[in-house]
């Protein structure tokens, strides 16, 4: 076979010919698919102008017994992956493929081989009583990194390797694990249900990371409160206090989790680079916490020598105002990790009802959005329904989750929109020559999603920046995502900065908040003026910068029918949760009051100027919130339609989104154009013409 010529990116797009444009890819799950039915599934991802196809590669599916393989089909059909490789080759399909070794996919054992597990339970993950979870986690889990499991999981990526390598030329994207062990894993279930097998804890991976991590052990006993004499005696927590300690070795703990699961990736990388795969590899959705701890991926598997992909999901069922926003942050979150190419690699195109019982699906607002909002990869997933052969689902033998097309091929009343929407995609590939514009934008400190672990025990540490998201998507306020780690406060433009704040800040985000204050920045700092730093110290830092004098904590009203009420621009509203009251002092503009004490207000500071609002800016009550929000903008916010801009060389794509049920006239293009509900319309702007595409 003719070796193609290199896949190229260059500014977050696939360049061919010298030429960026947009990839679309549907995923095809060969191991689900009667393979009579595998060439009909091709001609209709060329009929709806897909250029790429994805599936998973399934080492349960293919390693029938320990070192017993089968790519061809001798033992079942649908094993014959050679075949349904070449059947794409011949149909001109580019591939995104992910051999895992872990995949989940709704597959028995997430893809991990039954007959792994039972000859080697010395590898799987254990609870703090060193027995397995495996009923609590639905299915045994291997402890990360373990090397009887990377010695298996490195053969099956070289066989698996072997197969893919002869369409390497046409590969866009090698998928490594998927969403790093997704809801199964110890995250899902809190900080203390696993990983404590002896290999990472007893004097062993944990402790070396602490090692790297601090430095010193007087660093250690600084944050721990701790005597410890080496890191050697140090051991994971187990279970809950509420003492500064216990809280930041839970942090800590939460944070070796995330670093262990993203190591066994990057090592199964590193085989696959060794073997002659170029990549880009990719990282799905890892489920390593919380979406903020994506850009700990991206940190932690580089520098190497090959680009790292973090993509992410959406199956946001039916698109309203209370997820729009947090779609959104999403794709800002990954783009904020400066991938090579912006990528969503699970497109909703199923129906979400007869998964997770999500109500129907906005297909058309979904996928035009994802577009809108920035994204330059589409997969849309699952393509077609299937079965699962063999006994090897998770859930069900059937996977007839109303996908575009029935198992046979045979299409559904939304493979007609898809085929339209990827028509007019394929016929403007100067789309994805643009990027998207932010009028503000949202800093996050990753702490504080780990810190969602300690909610249950402290309310006050839940995160809380996607009600933020939710209502900027509400009101049509466009944003991007800003990790304060990385933030340089010089580099950034005066627009506006929000933070979604929890009661505790690292020092030197602290110092970055308030240096673009004095340089010139709009800063507006929600739900808490932290008063801890980051080892949970008193910190008066940003409480003094910021002139907030006392302040207290207002806790929230015992239910719904008794909230604290608000009083600002001129509206009363409600806030369910606890707040925090000021007292500013001179020179301070009173923004809110409740029960007649302050509980935000403004000051100018050098050349910038602070909002520091002690409740959670939300989108619970929108039309009220767009009036806060519109007044800590300074501008009025009448947006029933958000509006998602893309500007790029003398090319603007702008997205009018109707959220509502009802239809909305709104003006698209310099006309007035009624746009049914939960529908998007493009407007394509290139040098002086203009196409509007409903």
């Amino acid at each position: 076979m003719t070796r193609e010529s290199p896949i190229v990116f260059r500014n977050k797009a696939l360049v061919e010919n010298g030429r960026p444009r947009l990839v679309l890819s549907g995923e095809v799950q060969y191991f689900r698919t009667p393979r009579a039915s595998w060439r009909t599934m091709f001609r209709r991802l060329k009929e709806a102008r897909c250029d790429t196809l994805s599936t998973y590669v399934p080492w349960s599916w293919h390693e029938i017994e320990d070192g017993v393989f089968d790519f061809t089909g001798r033992t079942h059909p649908s094993r014959d992956l050679v075949t349904f490789l070449k059947m794409a080759a011949d149909q001109g399909l580019k591939l995104v493929v992910k051999p895992g070794p872990y995949v989940f996919a709704e597959l028995l054992n997430g893809g991990i081989p039954a007959w792994y597990l039972k000859s080697h339970p010395e590898s799987i993950a254990l609870g703090p009583d060193g027995r397995s979870r495996a009923r609590v986690l639905k299915f045994p889990h291997v402890t990360y990194c373990h090397p009887a499991y990377m010695e298996h999981a490195r053969r099956w990526l070289t066989e698996a390797w072997w197969v893919l390598m002869p369409h390497a030329g046409r590969t866009l994207m090698v998928q490594v694990d998927n969403e790093i062990n997704y809801s199964h894993s110890f995250f899902w279930f809190g900080p203390y249900t696993i990983d404590y097998h002896p290999f990472l804890v007893k004097r062993g991976v944990y402790q070396r990371w602490l090692g790297r991590e601090f430095g010193s052990i007087a660093r250690l006993n600084d944050r721990y409160r701790s005597r410890h004499l080496t890191f050697d005696e140090v051991k994971p927590p187990v279970d809950w206090d509420p003492s500064p300690a216990t809280r930041c070795r839970t942090l800590d703990w939460v944070a070796f989790k995330e670093w262990i699961a993203v190591e066994q990736v990057r090592r199964c990388c590193d085989h696959l680079h060794a073997l002659g795969a170029r990549g880009p590899f990719c990282v799905n959705a890892p489920f390593t916490g919380w979406a903020t701890a994506w850009n700990n991926t991206k940190r932690w598997m580089t520098p190497a020598p090959y680009d790292v992909v973090i993509a992410h999901v959406d199956y946001p069922g039916v698109v309203n105002d209370g997820n729009f926003g947090e779609t959104l942050g999403l794709i800002h979150y990954a783009r904020s990790c400066d991938n090579v190419i912006d990528t969503n690699l699970e497109t909703q195109a199923c129906t979400v009802s007869k998964i997770w019982g999500k109500h129907g699906a906005s297909y058309d607002l979904t996928h035009k959005s994802l577009i809108g909002a920035g994204m330059n990869t589409v997969n849309y997933y699952w393509f077609n329904d299937g079965v699962n052969f063999l006994g090897q689902g998770h859930y069900q033998e059937s996977h007839e989750y109303h996908c575009p097309l029935d198992v046979n091929g045979k299409p559904r009343e939304h493979f007609a929109g898809i085929k339209r929407i990827n028509r007019f995609l394929a016929a403007h590939p100067s789309i994805a020559a643009t990027a998207p514009t932010a009028e503000v934008a949202v800093g996050y400190v990753h702490e504080w999603g780990r810190a969602n672990f300690l909610a249950r025990w402290d309310g006050a540490y839940e995160h809380r920046t996607n009600a933020l998201l939710n209502l900027l998507g509400a009101c049509g306020v466009s944003f991007e995502m800003t990790d304060l780690r990385d933030w340089a406060p010089g580099t950034m433009p005066p627009k506006t900065l929000f933070v979604q704040s929890a009661p505790f800040m690292p020092r030197d985000a602290m110092g970055k908040l308030v240096s673009y204050v004095r340089g010139g920045g709009h800063l507006v700092i929600s739900n808490y003026l932290p008063g801890l730093d980051g080892d949970l110290a008193p910190c008066g830092l940003l409480t003094k910068a910021f002139g907030a004098g006392r302040i207290v904590e207002l806790p929230a009203k015992p239910g719904p029918l008794e909230p604290n009420k608000i009083r600002m621009a001129g509206k009363e509203f409600f806030v369910l949760d606890r707040l925090q009251t000021f007292r500013p002092g001179r020179g301070a503009r009173t923004l809110a009051t409740s029960a007649g004490k302050i509980c935000a207000f403004e000051r100018k500071i050098a050349k910038g100027r602070v909002n520091v609002i002690g409740f959670k800016l939300e989108y619970l009550f929108t039309d009220l919130h767009r009036i806060v929000l519109g007044s800590i903008l300074g501008r009025k916010l009448d947006a029933v339609c958000p509006v998602l801009t893309r500007k790029g060389p003398g090319v603007t794509l702008k997205t009018v989104c109707n959220l509502e049920d009802e239809p909305h006239t709104v003006a698209v293009g310099g006309k007035r154009v009624r746009l049914p509900g939960k529908t998007a319309a493009f407007v394509l702007t290139e040098g002086r013409r203009r196409t509007v595409f409903i």
